[in-house]
Formats: structure tokens, C-alpha cells, sequence
């Protein structure tokens, strides 16, 4: 495997970010509006509604990364011939799957609202209805996931960026919509399958028009391709699968044993820290497939790319984190006005502290699936799986919704010593030494408490401006090395002359 050159991560992450940030965008917008017209309980429906619809990778059995990695270590030897097969067999197992999950989602439907979430008369109907729209819509984003597999193994970024990032702009747009017409869940998540549909069609034109699909033959996938595929992902499924249950839990916990309402309350801090997950996930969509191309072969530029993608993420996320803690207060209020309530404001606070660690995190977990030991992960994740969920229900009766983002941050950080503990045995080496990591954390773990202390805006500016300026100038000169200064600052006059 080769390094791939500053200059090409760069382009190839600025794609990814491109693809990504229009959604932030579209939810900045649509979310207090649709707050506000719909009420506390309907918008925590539609929440969980687009957690279906909107994120089924997270359900996907990992096949659809499976796909990414197999295509990647296919193409890396140059081994074309059994593409097709792995084509076929992958989006006819997703398909399948999505079939399944919306089969269980619309029998469990009515149970689900009645029941567990305990949703007002009023609006059971529409919401058992909204349930019924996104299942029937569940094969097509299935499918989605798989699509996306075949770009990213191919590293066509660009055409990625451009399908995902209107669709997850009008994620949020075509509730709005809806709108003025009528507030039922059952038109809104129609508006969702709509958008979901078109997204289906345009990776499959793409990937159809690119000839990435080859001689595939859906018609004539057999079972044995199908069980080959499923054998593929092996642990990867597992991992997978658990991956979002320890992610979205907290979610379904906090309806049972609070309200639907809290939900809301939850999940609008909830919503906007984890967009910080974009930055990661940008970064490792490039080197996923590097650290496929290297499966079962360490070697410097492997360790080398590992390294360079913990640096990249941990530098990059770091100054969004100190914003996020100092001025959540601030945040919240312009975005969302005074409709939710002050508990919100702490629940961001924890909650950025959580999603730093495991955007970190989120580099070793794909080196070890990338590296072919999904197993690792799986088995990390059934570990934390049931104290974890005992975590979340005695944080909830305890303390409330800061007790379940409290839980969510030890299980992050939990996570993250797992994950990083298994990337060290993968590579063979410490290519981040402990002490280094421990100065680390007391650094970081100090900033963010320093940021978190003031009251006053212009106390909070001066002190953010203060550690932000020192981190820079500090990270510029000993985080980033002499190649990768010089090789930057080119792309950046690159850029400049552009502009002129």
C-alpha cells in the first residue's frame, strides 16, 4: 500500500465534506422550524423516523462496508473477474435485509407506539402510519448503502459527494414542505421515501453509467453468493449491528422511562454534536479503503496512514469541541430559542466531550475492520453492550437526561481504549506511545474544563481565543510535519491563485 499524498487526502476529504456539510446546513434550518410547528412530541416521532430512514447503514450488517473492502482489496491485486459476483450477491443480501427490517418494523409498529413510547392518542395513528412508509422504503435505502460501497472502493469521492449531499439536504427540506400543506407524520415520512427513492436511483444510474457494475447479473444470483457474501462480512455483521444499538439506545430508553417530549430534549443536542461526526467520517472514507488495499499486510505506510489519521481528526475536531463547550449556551439559543429547556445546554456540554473521544476512535475502529479483524470490534462491542445499557437505565432514573449522556461518554471512552488497545497488537508497534497519550488527555481534558468555566461572552471569547491560538500555533509546529507544512501551503496558494 502507498501513501497517499497530503495533497490527495486533502481533495479527497474536502468531497466527503462537501457531501456532508449540505445536510448540516438543511438541519440547521429545518430543526427549530419543524420544532416549533410540530411540538415537542410529533418532532420526537419524526426523530426517530429519520434515525430509520436516514441512517440505515448503521443497520446494514456492515455488508456495506464489507463491499468497500472486499471491491478495494479486488481491485488492489488487480483481481477483477469476481466483482461482479461480490456485486450482486451484496446488494441482493442488502436488499433482502431491508425487506426484513421493514417486515419487523411495520408489524412492531402499533406495539411500538402504543406501548413502549406511550404517544398521545392524538397522534398514534399518523405515527404508526409514518412507521408503515418507512418500512415499505427500507429495500431501496438498504440497497443505498451497498451503492455507495462500490463509489468509495473506487474512490470516486466526487460523485458520492454529489448524490449525498442534496439528499441529505432535503432530508430536512421536504419535511418543510410538507408544512404548509398539512403536520401529519404519515405525509412527512412520505416526503422522507420520496427523497430516499431518488437517492437509490441515482447511485445505481452512476454506478450502472461508470461500468462499475460490469457483467453483474441480478437475475442470476444464486444462494451460495448470497451465503458467500454473508461469510464475508463475517464479524464485521456483528460489530455492525451493534455498533448502532449501543449508539441510539439511549434514545428509546429515555421515551420508556421519561417521555417522548424528552426525547426532543435529548436529541436536539444530541443531533447537533454529532455533526461533528462528519469530520471523521470524511477523512476515514478515504483511507478505509487503504487500509483494505494492506489486509493482512503491516506495513510502515500503513502504520504511517494510521498515525496520520488519528493526528488529522483529533487536530481538526479539537477546536469544534472548545466551541461546542464554551458558547453550547449561546448555540442552542440562537439555533433553537428558549423551547428547550436549560438541562439541554449540560446534555451538549457531555455529550461534545463523547463524541471527541470517539471521532478519535473512530480511526482505530476502521483500521482493525479494514485490517480484516472485524471480529475485534465485535467482540468489544458485546462487551460493553450490557453494562452499558444498565449504565443508561440507572443514569435515567437517577439523574435524567444528563445521566444518559453521562453514560454515553464513559461507554465512548470505554470504546476508544479498546479500539486503540487492538490497533496497537494489529500493527505490531505503539505508534502512539502511552505517555504521549496520557499528556494528551490531561491537555485536552483541561482545556475543555478551563472552556467550560466562564459566563460572561466576552470572558468566554477571550479565554477560547487564548487556548485556540496556542493549540494552533503549538499543533503547526510539533503535530504537523515538514512535508505536510510545505505540501499544504502549496494547496493553499493553489487555491489563492484560483480565487484571483
Amino acid at each position: 500500500m502507498s501513501k497517499i499524498p497530503t495533497t490527495t487526502l486533502v481533495a479527497h476529504t474536502g468531497w466527503n465534506l462537501a457531501g456532508l456539510v449540505l445536510p448540516v446546513v438543511g438541519a440547521l434550518v429545518a430543526i427549530p422550524i419543524l420544532l416549533s410547528a410540530l411540538g415537542a412530541e410529533r418532532f420526537g416521532v419524526l426523530t426517530l423516523l429519520w434515525l430509520f430512514v436516514g441512517y440505515f447503514n448503521l443497520f446494514d450488517l456492515g455488508l456495506g462496508r464489507a463491499l468497500t473492502q472486499l471491491l478495494a482489496k479486488e481491485l488492489g491485486v488487480g483481481n477483477t473477474g469476481s466483482i461482479p459476483g461480490l456485486i450482486s450477491g451484496c446488494l441482493v443480501t442488502l436488499s433482502g435485509l431491508g425487506l426484513l427490517y421493514g417486515s419487523g418494523i411495520a408489524l412492531a409498529g402499533p406495539w411500538f407506539v402504543r406501548e413502549l413510547l406511550a404517544i398521545s392518542p392524538e397522534i398514534q395513528l399518523e405515527a404508526i402510519g409514518g412507521f408503515y412508509i418507512i418500512s415499505v422504503v427500507l429495500p431501496f435505502t438498504a440497497a443505498t448503502a451497498g451503492l455507495r460501497g462500490i463509489l468509495q472502493a473506487y474512490r470516486d469521492f466526487r460523485v458520492i459527494a454529489l448524490i449525498r449531499g442534496p439528499t441529505g439536504l432535503f432530508m430536512f427540506l421536504a419535511p418543510l414542505a410538507v408544512l404548509p400543506l398539512s403536520h401529519d407524520l404519515f405525509a412527512i415520512s412520505a416526503s422522507l421515501a420520496l427523497v430516499r427513492l431518488g437517492s437509490c436511483c441515482a447511485y445505481g444510474l452512476v454506478c450502472w453509467g461508470s461500468g462499475y457494475f460490469g457483467g453483474v447479473q441480478f437475475t442470476g444470483v444464486r444462494i451460495p453468493q448470497i451465503v458467500k457474501v454473508l461469510k464475508l462480512a463475517g464479524w464485521m455483521s456483528v460489530s455492525n449491528l451493534l455498533y448502532p444499538f449501543l449508539v441510539y439506545s439511549d434514545r428509546f430508553i429515555i421515551g420508556a422511562l421519561i417521555s417522548t417530549a424528552a426525547i426532543t430534549y435529548y436529541s436536539v443536542p444530541y443531533e447537533l454534536v454529532t455533526k461533528i461526526w462528519l469530520v471523521p467520517g470524511a477523512i476515514i472514507a478515504v483511507l478505509f479503503p487503504l487500509f483494505a488495499t494492506g489486509t493482512g499486510r503491516v506495513t510502515e505506510s500503513l502504520t504511517a496512514e494510521f498515525a496520520r489519521g488519528v493526528r488529522y481528526v483529533s487536530l481538526i475536531v479539537f477546536p469544534i469541541a472548545l466551541l461546542g463547550i464554551s458558547f453550547a449556551g449561546e448555540i442552542l439559543h440562537i439555533w433553537i430559542g428558549d423551547v428547550i429547556p436549560t438541562d439541554s445546554v449540560s446534555v451538549l456540554r457531555i455529550l461534545v466531550v463523547g463524541v471527541y473521544v470517539n471521532s478519535i476512535a473512530q480511526v482505530a475502529f476502521a483500521l482493525v475492520q479494514g485490517a480484516g479483524r472485524a471480529d475485534i470490534s465485535a467482540k468489544i462491542h458485546l462487551l460493553e453492550i450490557v453494562p452499558y445499557l444498565g449504565c443508561v437505565v440507572l443514569g435515567v432514573t437517577s439523574y435524567g437526561l444528563l445521566g444518559a449522556a453521562s453514560a454515553w461518554v464513559a461507554r465512548a471512552s470505554l470504546d476508544a481504549l479498546l479500539m486503540f488497545g487492538a490497533a496497537h497488537r494489529l500493527l505490531g508497534s505503539r505508534v502512539l506511545q502511552k505517555r504521549n497519550m496520557v499528556v494528551w488527555a490531561l491537555v485536552i481534558g483541561a482545556a475543555f474544563f478551563v472552556a467550560a468555566l466562564p459566563e460572561l461572552f466576552s470572558t468566554k471569547t477571550l479565554v477560547v481565543g487564548v487556548l485556540l491560538a496556542s493549540f494552533f500555533a503549538v499543533a503547526w509546529k510539533f503535530a504537523v510535519s515538514r512535508e505536510e507544512r510545505h505540501q499544504l501551503m502549496a494547496l493553499f496558494v493553489k487555491g489563492a491563485n484560483r480565487e484571483r
